[in-house]
Protein backbone atom coordinates (compact mmCIF):
# COMPACT_ATOMS: atom_id res chain seq x y z
CA UNK A 1 0.00 0.00 0.00
CA UNK A 2 1.60 3.32 -0.63
CA UNK A 3 1.21 6.41 1.80
CA UNK A 4 -2.10 7.69 0.67
CA UNK A 5 -3.56 4.25 1.02
CA UNK A 6 -2.26 3.93 4.32
CA UNK A 7 -3.66 7.01 5.36
CA UNK A 8 -6.98 6.26 4.11
CA UNK A 9 -7.40 3.09 5.44
CA UNK A 10 -6.28 4.39 8.89
CA UNK A 11 -8.45 7.23 8.96
CA UNK A 12 -11.52 4.66 7.72
CA UNK A 13 -10.98 2.01 10.99
CA UNK A 14 -11.04 5.11 13.03
CA UNK A 15 -14.21 6.91 11.63
CA UNK A 16 -16.13 3.29 11.66
CA UNK A 17 -15.32 2.83 14.60
CA UNK A 18 -12.57 -0.33 14.69
CA UNK A 19 -9.98 2.74 17.15
CA UNK A 20 -12.54 4.52 19.10
CA UNK A 21 -12.51 8.24 20.47
CA UNK A 22 -9.62 8.20 23.66
CA UNK A 23 -8.09 4.69 22.36
CA UNK A 24 -4.30 4.21 22.20
CA UNK A 25 -3.41 3.08 18.33
CA UNK A 26 -1.33 -0.04 18.55
CA UNK A 27 2.33 -0.32 18.91
CA UNK A 28 3.73 1.01 15.48
CA UNK A 29 5.80 -1.51 14.93
CA UNK A 30 2.43 -3.57 14.55
CA UNK A 31 0.54 -1.34 12.35
CA UNK A 32 4.15 -0.58 10.30
CA UNK A 33 4.29 -4.69 9.74
CA UNK A 34 0.27 -4.70 9.24
CA UNK A 35 0.94 -2.08 6.59
CA UNK A 36 3.94 -3.21 5.39
CA UNK A 37 5.52 0.32 5.60
CA UNK A 38 8.64 2.09 6.33
CA UNK A 39 8.81 3.81 9.36
CA UNK A 40 9.33 7.48 7.95
CA UNK A 41 6.57 6.91 5.01
CA UNK A 42 4.24 5.22 7.58
CA UNK A 43 5.39 8.62 10.38
CA UNK A 44 3.92 10.55 7.62
CA UNK A 45 0.52 8.88 7.63
CA UNK A 46 0.15 9.69 11.51
CA UNK A 47 1.43 13.41 10.31
CA UNK A 48 -1.53 13.40 7.75
CA UNK A 49 -4.37 12.35 10.35
CA UNK A 50 -3.06 14.35 13.43
CA UNK A 51 -3.08 17.46 11.13
CA UNK A 52 -6.63 16.66 9.89
CA UNK A 53 -7.78 16.24 13.92
CA UNK A 54 -7.96 12.42 14.01
CA UNK A 55 -4.61 11.52 16.04
CA UNK A 56 -3.41 12.95 19.00
CA UNK A 57 0.85 12.31 19.74
CA UNK A 58 0.77 12.25 23.80
CA UNK A 59 4.56 11.53 24.06
CA UNK A 60 5.07 8.34 25.99
CA UNK A 61 1.43 7.19 25.85
CA UNK A 62 1.11 6.56 22.51
CA UNK A 63 -1.01 8.17 19.60
CA UNK A 64 -4.23 8.56 21.15
CA UNK A 65 -7.77 9.04 18.89
CA UNK A 66 -9.15 12.07 19.33
CA UNK A 67 -11.61 12.85 21.44
CA UNK A 68 -13.76 15.42 19.16
CA UNK A 69 -13.41 14.01 15.79
CA UNK A 70 -13.83 15.63 12.84
CA UNK A 71 -16.64 13.68 11.16
CA UNK A 72 -18.56 14.08 14.66
CA UNK A 73 -17.82 17.78 15.73
CA UNK A 74 -16.41 19.45 12.45
CA UNK A 75 -18.77 21.45 10.53
CA UNK A 76 -18.50 23.22 6.92
CA UNK A 77 -19.53 26.85 6.68
CA UNK A 78 -19.73 27.40 2.61
CA UNK A 79 -20.46 30.97 2.00
CA UNK A 80 -21.08 32.00 -1.80
CA UNK A 81 -17.80 34.55 -2.28
CA UNK A 82 -15.47 35.57 -0.37
CA UNK A 83 -15.55 38.94 1.99
CA UNK A 84 -13.28 41.11 -1.01
CA UNK A 85 -14.94 39.92 -3.55
CA UNK A 86 -16.21 42.82 -6.58
CA UNK A 87 -18.60 40.24 -8.38
CA UNK A 88 -21.23 40.93 -5.72
CA UNK A 89 -21.95 42.28 -2.22
CA UNK A 90 -20.87 40.95 0.78
CA UNK A 91 -23.89 39.99 2.97
CA UNK A 92 -23.51 41.07 6.63
CA UNK A 93 -25.20 38.25 7.48
CA UNK A 94 -22.65 35.90 6.39
CA UNK A 95 -20.10 38.18 8.46
CA UNK A 96 -22.70 37.40 11.76
CA UNK A 97 -22.83 34.14 11.33
CA UNK A 98 -18.95 33.62 10.63
CA UNK A 99 -18.38 35.92 13.87
CA UNK A 100 -21.12 33.89 15.87
CA UNK A 101 -19.23 30.52 14.67
CA UNK A 102 -16.25 31.68 16.14
CA UNK A 103 -18.15 32.21 19.58
CA UNK A 104 -19.70 28.84 19.27
CA UNK A 105 -16.67 27.14 18.91
CA UNK A 106 -15.12 28.87 22.10
CA UNK A 107 -17.72 27.88 24.47
CA UNK A 108 -18.07 24.85 23.23
CA UNK A 109 -14.45 23.69 21.83
CA UNK A 110 -15.61 20.45 21.29
CA UNK A 111 -16.99 21.91 18.01
CA UNK A 112 -14.87 23.03 14.90
CA UNK A 113 -15.97 25.27 11.74
CA UNK A 114 -14.46 25.32 8.53
CA UNK A 115 -15.20 27.58 5.93
CA UNK A 116 -15.02 27.28 2.62
CA UNK A 117 -15.90 29.93 -0.20
CA UNK A 118 -17.58 28.31 -3.12
CA UNK A 119 -20.66 28.75 -5.88
CA UNK A 120 -21.62 28.14 -9.17
CA UNK A 121 -20.23 31.24 -9.91
CA UNK A 122 -16.82 30.63 -8.13
CA UNK A 123 -15.33 27.75 -8.00
CA UNK A 124 -13.06 28.97 -5.23
CA UNK A 125 -12.81 26.21 -2.12
CA UNK A 126 -14.99 23.71 -3.99
CA UNK A 127 -12.34 20.86 -4.62
CA UNK A 128 -11.25 21.67 -1.00
CA UNK A 129 -14.40 20.94 -0.06
CA UNK A 130 -14.95 17.69 -2.02
CA UNK A 131 -12.20 16.25 -0.97
CA UNK A 132 -12.81 17.19 2.90
CA UNK A 133 -15.82 15.15 2.24
CA UNK A 134 -14.34 12.08 0.83
CA UNK A 135 -11.54 11.56 3.69
CA UNK A 136 -14.36 12.18 6.53
CA UNK A 137 -13.29 15.77 7.72
CA UNK A 138 -16.76 16.95 8.03
CA UNK A 139 -19.63 16.04 10.86
CA UNK A 140 -22.28 17.90 7.99
CA UNK A 141 -22.30 21.33 6.06
CA UNK A 142 -24.45 24.92 6.44
CA UNK A 143 -25.19 26.25 3.73
CA UNK A 144 -25.27 30.27 3.90
CA UNK A 145 -26.99 30.44 0.67
CA UNK A 146 -27.75 27.24 -0.89
CA UNK A 147 -29.33 28.93 -4.48
CA UNK A 148 -25.63 29.89 -5.29
CA UNK A 149 -24.67 26.52 -5.91
CA UNK A 150 -25.96 24.35 -9.21
CA UNK A 151 -28.34 21.78 -8.52
CA UNK A 152 -25.99 19.23 -9.60
CA UNK A 153 -23.30 20.45 -6.75
CA UNK A 154 -26.18 18.56 -3.98
CA UNK A 155 -24.97 15.33 -5.59
CA UNK A 156 -22.17 15.84 -4.04
CA UNK A 157 -23.17 15.81 -0.38
CA UNK A 158 -25.31 12.87 -0.62
CA UNK A 159 -23.28 10.97 2.25
CA UNK A 160 -23.71 13.86 4.63
CA UNK A 161 -26.15 16.01 6.42
CA UNK A 162 -26.79 19.29 5.05
CA UNK A 163 -28.46 22.32 6.52
CA UNK A 164 -29.76 25.27 4.58
CA UNK A 165 -31.28 28.65 5.00
CA UNK A 166 -34.94 29.07 3.82
CA UNK A 167 -38.36 27.73 3.50
CA UNK A 168 -37.46 25.61 0.56
CA UNK A 169 -38.98 22.09 0.04
CA UNK A 170 -36.70 19.38 -0.56
CA UNK A 171 -36.77 15.72 -1.47
CA UNK A 172 -33.48 14.85 -0.42
CA UNK A 173 -33.68 13.03 2.77
CA UNK A 174 -30.27 14.39 3.92
CA UNK A 175 -31.38 18.39 3.43
CA UNK A 176 -32.09 20.10 6.42
CA UNK A 177 -34.13 23.35 5.68
CA UNK A 178 -34.27 25.90 8.63
CA UNK A 179 -35.85 29.33 8.26
CA UNK A 180 -37.78 32.74 9.17
CA UNK A 181 -41.82 32.74 8.76
CA UNK A 182 -41.65 35.73 6.79
CA UNK A 183 -45.55 36.10 7.00
CA UNK A 184 -45.62 35.85 10.47
CA UNK A 185 -42.97 39.07 10.37
CA UNK A 186 -44.44 41.27 8.30
CA UNK A 187 -48.03 39.93 10.51
CA UNK A 188 -45.53 41.57 13.51
CA UNK A 189 -44.49 44.67 11.60
CA UNK A 190 -47.87 45.46 10.63
CA UNK A 191 -49.67 45.12 14.29
CA UNK A 192 -46.78 47.31 15.56
CA UNK A 193 -47.42 49.74 12.60
CA UNK A 194 -50.85 49.59 13.51
CA UNK A 195 -50.18 49.96 17.03
CA UNK A 196 -48.33 53.32 16.16
CA UNK A 197 -51.24 54.63 14.19
CA UNK A 198 -50.26 54.00 10.80
CA UNK A 199 -53.00 53.30 8.27
CA UNK A 200 -51.09 53.46 4.93
CA UNK A 201 -48.81 50.96 4.88
CA UNK A 202 -45.87 50.12 2.41
CA UNK A 203 -43.91 46.66 1.83
CA UNK A 204 -40.76 46.32 0.44
CA UNK A 205 -38.58 42.94 0.12
CA UNK A 206 -36.12 41.69 -2.18
CA UNK A 207 -36.91 38.94 -4.63
CA UNK A 208 -36.29 35.61 -2.82
CA UNK A 209 -38.79 36.59 -0.11
CA UNK A 210 -41.90 34.81 -1.26
CA UNK A 211 -43.59 33.45 1.36
CA UNK A 212 -42.86 29.60 0.63
CA UNK A 213 -44.25 28.93 4.05
CA UNK A 214 -47.85 29.89 2.66
CA UNK A 215 -47.49 29.37 -0.71
CA UNK A 216 -47.23 32.29 -1.63
CA UNK A 217 -50.65 33.60 -0.92
CA UNK A 218 -49.57 37.04 1.56
CA UNK A 219 -52.34 38.79 0.21
CA UNK A 220 -55.03 36.46 1.47
CA UNK A 221 -52.94 35.55 4.76
CA UNK A 222 -52.76 39.20 5.60
CA UNK A 223 -56.41 39.65 4.41
CA UNK A 224 -57.55 36.79 7.22
CA UNK A 225 -55.80 38.36 10.00
CA UNK A 226 -57.32 42.12 9.00
CA UNK A 227 -55.11 43.48 6.97
CA UNK A 228 -55.64 45.20 3.80
CA UNK A 229 -52.99 44.74 1.61
CA UNK A 230 -53.02 45.18 -2.36
CA UNK A 231 -50.52 43.98 -4.86
CA UNK A 232 -49.17 47.19 -5.54
CA UNK A 233 -48.46 47.56 -1.62
CA UNK A 234 -45.38 44.98 -1.75
CA UNK A 235 -42.71 45.86 -3.62
CA UNK A 236 -39.80 43.83 -4.24
CA UNK A 237 -36.48 45.16 -5.21
CA UNK A 238 -33.17 42.60 -6.21
CA UNK A 239 -29.78 43.01 -4.66
CA UNK A 240 -27.11 43.69 -6.90
CA UNK A 241 -24.19 46.15 -6.60
CA UNK A 242 -25.56 48.55 -9.55
CA UNK A 243 -29.28 48.08 -7.56
CA UNK A 244 -28.92 50.77 -4.58
CA UNK A 245 -29.71 53.73 -6.78
CA UNK A 246 -32.83 51.53 -7.84
CA UNK A 247 -34.33 50.94 -4.26
CA UNK A 248 -33.68 54.66 -3.48
CA UNK A 249 -35.72 55.46 -6.73
CA UNK A 250 -38.12 52.98 -5.93
CA UNK A 251 -38.92 54.71 -2.28
CA UNK A 252 -38.89 58.06 -3.75
CA UNK A 253 -41.70 56.51 -5.81
CA UNK A 254 -43.62 55.05 -2.86
CA UNK A 255 -43.35 58.25 -1.24
CA UNK A 256 -44.23 60.73 -4.10
CA UNK A 257 -45.86 63.61 -3.14
CA UNK A 258 -48.40 63.61 -6.40
CA UNK A 259 -49.47 60.34 -4.71
CA UNK A 260 -53.02 61.48 -3.24
CA UNK A 261 -52.19 59.11 0.05
CA UNK A 262 -48.94 59.42 0.80
CA UNK A 263 -47.97 55.89 3.60
CA UNK A 264 -47.11 56.29 6.63
CA UNK A 265 -45.82 53.02 7.63
CA UNK A 266 -42.96 51.13 5.81
CA UNK A 267 -41.72 47.50 6.62
CA UNK A 268 -38.55 46.18 4.79
CA UNK A 269 -38.16 42.43 4.83
CA UNK A 270 -34.38 42.78 4.14
CA UNK A 271 -32.08 44.74 6.08
CA UNK A 272 -29.43 45.04 3.52
CA UNK A 273 -32.39 47.44 1.83
CA UNK A 274 -32.75 49.47 5.07
CA UNK A 275 -30.02 51.97 4.59
CA UNK A 276 -30.55 52.81 0.62
CA UNK A 277 -34.44 53.34 2.10
CA UNK A 278 -33.30 55.40 4.64
CA UNK A 279 -31.09 57.49 2.25
CA UNK A 280 -33.75 58.11 0.40
CA UNK A 281 -36.52 59.23 2.84
CA UNK A 282 -33.96 61.34 3.75
CA UNK A 283 -33.82 63.02 0.21
CA UNK A 284 -36.92 63.41 0.25
CA UNK A 285 -37.33 65.53 3.97
CA UNK A 286 -38.95 62.44 5.63
CA UNK A 287 -37.78 61.73 8.97
CA UNK A 288 -38.16 58.54 10.20
CA UNK A 289 -40.71 57.58 13.69
CA UNK A 290 -41.93 61.68 12.68
CA UNK A 291 -43.31 61.29 9.17
CA UNK A 292 -43.42 57.52 8.77
CA UNK A 293 -43.10 54.18 10.89
CA UNK A 294 -40.76 51.76 9.66
CA UNK A 295 -40.41 48.86 11.36
CA UNK A 296 -36.89 46.72 9.51
CA UNK A 297 -36.10 42.97 9.74
CA UNK A 298 -32.93 42.21 10.90
CA UNK A 299 -30.03 39.65 12.05
CA UNK A 300 -28.50 40.24 15.04
CA UNK A 301 -24.99 39.56 16.40
CA UNK A 302 -23.33 40.17 19.49
CA UNK A 303 -22.44 44.01 18.21
CA UNK A 304 -25.47 44.69 16.29
CA UNK A 305 -25.97 47.91 14.08
CA UNK A 306 -29.03 48.88 14.59
CA UNK A 307 -30.56 52.19 13.16
CA UNK A 308 -31.90 55.15 15.07
CA UNK A 309 -36.04 56.21 14.81
CA UNK A 310 -36.29 52.47 12.97
CA UNK A 311 -37.81 49.12 14.83
CA UNK A 312 -35.70 45.68 14.06
CA UNK A 313 -37.82 42.63 14.02
CA UNK A 314 -35.52 39.54 13.49
CA UNK A 315 -32.80 36.33 14.47
CA UNK A 316 -30.25 36.41 16.67
CA UNK A 317 -27.86 34.35 14.46
CA UNK A 318 -26.72 32.36 17.49
CA UNK A 319 -29.93 30.81 17.04
CA UNK A 320 -29.33 29.66 13.66
CA UNK A 321 -26.29 28.34 14.57
CA UNK A 322 -27.44 26.29 17.62
CA UNK A 323 -30.35 25.44 15.68
CA UNK A 324 -28.35 24.14 12.75
CA UNK A 325 -25.73 22.20 14.86
CA UNK A 326 -28.89 20.54 16.75
CA UNK A 327 -30.30 18.99 13.41
CA UNK A 328 -26.64 18.27 11.80
CA UNK A 329 -26.21 16.25 15.38
CA UNK A 330 -29.97 14.75 15.77
CA UNK A 331 -30.19 13.56 11.89
CA UNK A 332 -31.03 10.17 11.41
CA UNK A 333 -28.75 8.74 8.20
CA UNK A 334 -31.24 5.89 7.40
CA UNK A 335 -34.12 8.46 6.98
CA UNK A 336 -35.56 7.73 3.52
CA UNK A 337 -38.25 10.89 3.47
CA UNK A 338 -37.55 14.77 2.58
CA UNK A 339 -37.21 16.69 6.15
CA UNK A 340 -39.69 19.45 7.23
CA UNK A 341 -38.37 23.28 7.77
CA UNK A 342 -37.57 23.66 11.20
CA UNK A 343 -39.12 27.59 11.79
CA UNK A 344 -37.00 30.01 14.28
CA UNK A 345 -39.31 32.80 15.84
CA UNK A 346 -38.19 36.32 14.96
CA UNK A 347 -37.65 38.60 18.20
CA UNK A 348 -38.42 42.36 18.89
CA UNK A 349 -34.84 44.74 19.82
CA UNK A 350 -35.99 48.09 20.72
CA UNK A 351 -34.71 51.23 19.11
CA UNK A 352 -31.45 52.41 19.99
CA UNK A 353 -30.64 55.94 21.21
CA UNK A 354 -27.97 57.78 19.20
CA UNK A 355 -25.59 57.73 21.51
CA UNK A 356 -25.28 53.51 21.43
CA UNK A 357 -25.23 53.52 17.77
CA UNK A 358 -21.91 52.20 15.92
CA UNK A 359 -19.65 55.27 14.15
CA UNK A 360 -17.85 52.48 12.24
Amino acid sequence: MNLKQITADLRQRIVFGEFSPGDILPRRSELVAHYDSSVASFQKCINQLIQEGFLESCGSKGTIVCENLPNRFQIGLVVPVRPDSTARIWDPFWELLLKAADEFQAADPRYRFKRYYTSAAYAGDWEQLIADLATHQLAGIFLLEHQSLSPESFDAFAGIPVVVLGGDEFYRPNILPIGIQYCRVLESAMLRLRSRGCKNIMVLKNPEINFREIDGRIIQYMAERGFELSEECIQSIGLAPNSLATIGNLIKLMFSPNLKIRPDGLVILNENLCGPALQALRELNLIPARDVRIVSHANFGRSPYLTCDVEHLGIDVIEYLRLAVERLRTFDPSARSRQKVRWIEAVWRPKLPRSQLSVD
